[in-house]
């Protein structure tokens, strides 16, 4: 299962809140490999693992003896990728309506009740009926009027065949005398993704293609899919998860799932690979990602043409979103359910009190991807892992989302275009062509100022962080996001691709006193703060690691570079850093962006030394700031250690995070639906619990939809005149969200009304 990773945001924080961690209960926790749910909850029923860290099918957990189960209704999503690259041989799906087509594929009810005994919900787009941003998209949905039906299918992939020349013979479709094939890539490690690609196998061997299966995990998807040329056709159909995730207001996933620009379509911005194109959503996305709207209702249009635009390009589909349930032993307290995360979230180990001090959490995997925080760690089992290793600049309320400060208090001064900031011309930003930091001048203006006053402590291998690590951000950001030319070896096509169209909005920092940072950009209010995850000299050892092709930092040019994908928990990975920082020592090595800085050579050697003890001590390169740190990652054992980080400047008292007790959630008690007679006046009757607002809509697909708001909590009529009523058509279908002040989650009520004469 994946997790979807912003490039800007991979080193630092801008404008994006991750959750929080505090000083543990527990000593240590181990994290153990479980591949079997029947034997996870089993396990922690006898209390070998106090908890697993990924959702269960809910049968297994109907009779709670020995358990405490909790329930993340916007859980984690599937959606299937398709491969549209033109190459050598005949691909179906460079066909748009061939891939269309495979919306009528997908019983998407029937795989909620079956595959997810109905703990679940259908979605045809990256916003889950539980997302804010659900409703403002809906309509734009509901207009394709996408259902199950496989005859429509079968019609649009054979007028699509015949289209491109292909004919049909003993029921094989035949393009250049040999059968049109394709290849599903199928995820045979999660049984629910397993099904679903078997079952559309069939469907399209039945239609007459010739399809081949591919089974594996997420490590060899990122080899064959993520990591391969689609144009090479290793695959035409990849069955995807993802963790879930929530936001207020999410500027940026719709570009995340959708974009070229982001890398996240086939060809992953790799110029050596052939790579997926749409100028249009990339337009419209970039919009979205830059704030540059007027309005909420104009945000809103942006997304819904977004979304629209997905739909209709169908290079990824998506299926449903899963109502997680999680188990947990009885005697365990202090468990933290995210709305979006459930318990696998940074808060429950930290916060979790279990009869030993030593927590064991089961996972399905240990982690499926490298460990770098630029091209990595893209993978949700190895997040639930490193969250614990790192502390964020700030941190979100697990029920609402609302933002709270961590590691960084930030002060925010944002104004109109025609008030622009003037930046001080001492303000300095890092010119990648002249290697060095270049005061802006006289005459940059910027319409927002955050000032950044930082808490920091000791990195786990002893060192102070310091502005040295926030300014090597701020470099990186720069220099690995601008290709100079052939020469530019700080080039990765995945990280550049995504950052360079955004160098322009950041103006200028200054670093203001030893706690204390300015960055002045064209960002606006949601602009964030620069953080740093790795500690400078790390950084500035896998970077010449790159450099040097010895290792790539993201999958995709590993393979074009034939490098390794570096990940600092590799043994061997972790010496040839060692071995550059020793070079750095013995060369009295500074990086670029201190050259300017008169710190003094002491200082630089003791941060080498740090880093070089650590990796003696530990075997491994990942070093982080948070309340545990890694001692042991046995990958053939199945098993992750880390321990408490007991640290004098560790700034975070235990249980800080025993606030977050379970909320009331709102609830729709009761739905009274008469028969529908179209032209008449017609009453539905609801009664809602623990609520502050309930919405409405009402449609028929394709054609006529009514919403409404109601405040407050209780019994309300939704009424329509006879006039509305006359507009709708068959079928017609009823939502309502009930919602509540203390929690982002609504609950959802769904029913296909009874029409008369339907």
């Amino acid at each position: 299962m994946l997790r979807v990773v912003y490039a800007i945001l991979v080193i630092f924080a801008i404008g994006a809140v991750g959750h929080a961690m505090a000083e543990p209960y527990s000593d240590s926790v181990t994290f153990v490999r479980v591949s079997e749910f029947e034997d996870a909850v089993e396990m922690v029923r006898n209390g070998t693992i106090d908890m697993y860290f990924f959702g269960v099918p809910h049968h297994l957990v109907e009779v709670p003896d020995g358990l405490k189960v909790y329930t993340a209704h916007a859980g984690g999503t599937v959606s299937l990728l398709l491969n549209p690259a033109e190459g050598d041989t005949f691909n179906l799906f460079t066909l748009q309506p061939a891939r269309f087509a495979v919306n009528y594929l997908l019983d998407r009810e029937m795989m909620v009740e079956e595959l997810l005994d109905g703990y679940g919900s259908s979605m045809l787009s990256p916003y889950t009926q539980f997302d804010p941003d659900y409703l403002n998209t809906i309509e734009e949905v509901e207009s394709f009027g996408i259902h199950y039906d496989p005859e429509l299918a079968r019609y649009l992939i054979h007028e699509s065949l015949s289209d491109a020349g292909a004919v049909l013979t003993d029921g094989i479709w035949y393009i250049n005398d040999e059968p049109v094939a394709l290849k599903l890539f199928i995820r045979h490690d999660d049984p629910i993704r397993h099904s679903i690609g078997e079952s559309l196998a069939v469907q399209l061997e039945d239609m007459g293609l010739t399809i081949e299966r591919v089974y594996g995990d997420l490590r060899q998807a990122y080899a064959t899919v993520y990591g391969a040329d689609p144009a090479d056709f290793g695959w035409h159909v990849y069955t995807e998860g993802w963790g879930g995730s929530l936001s207020r207001s999410d500027d940026t996933r719709v570009a995340a799932f959708y974009a070229p620009w982001r890398a996240a379509m086939p060809g992953y911005g790799n110029s050596e690979f052939w790579n997926y194109e749409n100028e249009k959503i990339d337009e419209i996305t970039r919009t979205l990602y830059h704030g540059e709207y007027v309005n909420g209702t104009e945000r809103a249009d942006l997304l819904s043409e977004a979304v629209g635009l997905g739909i209709e390009e169908s290079v990824r589909v998506f299926v449903f979103a899963k109502s997680d349930t999680y188990a947990v032993n009885e005697n365990v307290d202090g468990v933290v359910s995210h709305v979006a995360a459930g318990i696998a979230n940074r808060y429950t180990p930290v916060n979790a009190q279990a009869e030993s001090p030593d927590l064991k959490i089961g996972v399905l995997h240990l982690a499926q991807s490298a460990w770098n925080p630029v091209g990595g760690l893209g993978d949700v089992y190895s997040l639930d892992i490193v969250s614990l290793i790192h502390d964020p600049s700030g941190v979100s309320n697990p029920y609402t989302l609302d933002p709270i400060p961590l590691r960084v208090e930030r002060e925010v001064v944002a104004v109109a275009p025609e008030d622009a900031l003037e930046v001080p011309a001492d303000a300095i930003q890092w010119d990648p062509y002249e290697q060095t930091w270049t005061p802006v001048g006289a005459g940059t203006n910027a319409t927002t100022l955050v000032t950044q006053n930082y808490t920091f402590s000791n990195w786990h291998h002893g060192a102070m962080m310091d502005m040295n690590d926030i300014l090597y951000s701020v470099y990186f950001l720069h220099e690995w996001g601008t290709d100079t030319g052939e020469d530019d070896t700080t080039v990765d096509p995945g990280y550049t691709l995504a950052v360079a169209p955004f160098l322009h909005i950041f103006k200028g920092v200054q670093v203001v006193d030893s706690d204390t940072f300015e960055n002045y950009s064209d960002l606006g209010e949601g602009a964030g703060v620069f953080w740093a995850g790795t500690p400078w000299e790390i950084h500035f050892a896998m970077d010449q690691m790159v450099q040097d092709g010895i290792a790539a930092y993201s999958a995709t040019h590993a393979r074009v570079t034939n490098s390794t994908w570096l990940s600092l928990i590799d043994p061997d990975t972790a010496q040839i850093v060692k071995q550059y920082l020793e070079s750095f020592i013995e060369d009295e090595q500074i990086p670029a962006p201190f050259q300017d800085f008169d710190m003094g050579w002491e200082y630089y050697a003791e941060r080498y030394q740090a880093a070089i003890d650590w990796i003696d001590t530990y075997g491994h390169g990942y070093v982080g700031n948070g309340p545990f740190y890694l001692t042991n990652f046995d990958r053939e054992g199945g098993m992750v250690t880390l321990e408490a980080f007991d640290d004098p400047t560790y700034p975070y008292e235990q249980g800080v995070w025993s606030e977050f007790g379970a909320p009331l959630f709102p609830t729709i008690a009761s739905v009274s639906t008469p028969v529908l007679n179209l032209g008449e006046e017609y009453t539905i009757n609801v009664f809602s619990q623990y609520t502050s607002k309930v919405l409405y809509f009402v449609s028929h697909p394709g054609g006529a939809s009514y919403s409404g708001a109601i405040d407050g909590v209780g019994f309300f009529p939704i009424h329509l005149t006879a006039e509305e009523t006359e507009n709708l058509g068959c079928p017609v279908s009823l939502r309502v969200f009930a919602y509540s002040d203390v929690t982002l989650v609504p609950d959802v009520y769904s029913e296909a009304l009874s029409v008369d004469g339907c």
